[in-house]
């Protein structure tokens, strides 16, 4: 019975033991545990110390940037306000200087434009006269042709009834006729050593010092060459634009012909580089028929200098005199004479 209580109470005593060493290591986990979360708190509490630092550093640096960011914007806005400023300004002295020079331009337009209908009431002049000579010339003319009316009749009563050979002897007359008068010309005023365009006038200049001056839409009927007494030009132009072909001029040419019977004396409102050789080749060639300035054999006369402007003056003042009715007929044919030196 003993041995059983003893046993009983040593079996007690090691639960007893077990649950005692249990506890102890219960507690000391415990301890440690409590230990390692406090130590957690404190880093944890120095990282949120850091993080609040940083933090803190960082909202700082925002409101410095922030506050600098403010304070460029306010200047760049002012720059802006003094840029646009100056750009008003500026565009209101272009839009001014724009309006000026648009009226200055509108000015030379409309002075362009004056010349330009001066120019084309002329030309229309001219070929009113043109179409008076025309018809004053129509009137010299042979009747149906070179032959004459009764030329023609005689063919006619020639040939019969025999249309065919009727024909054929017309042919054959006019050609003849046509030698005829080709001969005599020749014989009289030598061959076409010039034949130019000046404007709305063509200019044939022949080697035994005659010219003829018509306008452009009559033909070589209409021809009528007079004797050559002087011939002289002048320039008022200087260079306009350039392209690859001409180079076109502002200004005016002047010539004028002095004939036994006629003075005439000629514009070019429009002019190219072409006139002034067209007018230059006029000119040297005139000047050589009369006996002044007689170039060599075949010489090339195109880019002859211009001569006798004095004369081409004189006289364009002469026939401005004459035309305003300042000078009577034989006051302006006395004052010719006295500056051609006849």
């Amino acid at each position: 019975m003993d041995d059983k209580e003893a046993a009983k109470a040593a079996k007690r005593e090691a639960r007893e033991n077990a649950d005692a060493a249990r506890k102890a290591k219960y507690e000391a986990r415990q301890a440690a545990l409590k230990e390692k979360i406090a130590l957690q708190k404190e880093v944890h509490r120095a990282k949120m110390a850091e993080i609040d630092a940083r933090s803190k550093a960082v909202d700082e640096e925002l409101k410095r940037k922030n506050a600098e960011t403010v304070k460029n914007i306010k200047t760049a806005a002012k720059n802006m306000k003094d840029a646009v400023g100056e750009l008003n300004v500026a565009l209101e002295q272009t839009v001014l200087e724009t309006r000026q020079e648009f009226a200055s331009a509108k000015a030379q337009s409309d002075e362009e434009w004056k010349k330009i209908k001066s120019d084309f009431a002329e030309i229309g002049n001219d070929f009113k006269e043109a179409g008076q000579m025309i018809s004053d010339s129509s009137k010299d003319l042979l009747i149906k042709g070179p032959l004459g009316e009764e030329k023609r009749k005689d063919i006619r009563s020639a040939a019969g009834s025999d249309k065919k050979l009727e024909k054929t002897m017309l042919k054959d007359a006019k050609k003849l006729e046509k030698a005829r008068v080709e001969a005599e010309r020749l014989e009289k005023f030598g061959k076409r050593i010039a034949d130019e365009f000046f404007w709305t006038r063509r200019v044939c200049i022949y080697e035994k010092g005659y010219v003829s001056v018509r306008f452009l839409t009559g033909g070589p009927n209409f021809d009528k060459p007079e004797k050559l007494v002087s011939i002289s030009s002048n320039s008022q132009v200087f260079n306009k634009n350039t392209s690859s072909l001409f180079e076109k001029l502002h200004g005016d040419l002047y010539l004028t012909i002095v004939t036994a019977s006629d003075t005439y004396s000629l514009r070019n409102p429009r002019p190219d580089t072409g006139d002034v050789r067209r007018m230059n080749k006029l000119v040297a060639t005139g000047q050589a028929v009369i006996g002044r300035d007689a170039p060599p054999p075949n010489a090339d006369l195109s880019n002859n200098p211009r001569i006798n402007t004095e004369i081409s003056t004189e006289l364009n003042k002469l026939n401005e005199l004459h035309s305003s009715g300042v000078l009577t007929d034989a006051e302006f044919t006395a004052a010719k004479a006295k500056i051609l030196g006849l």
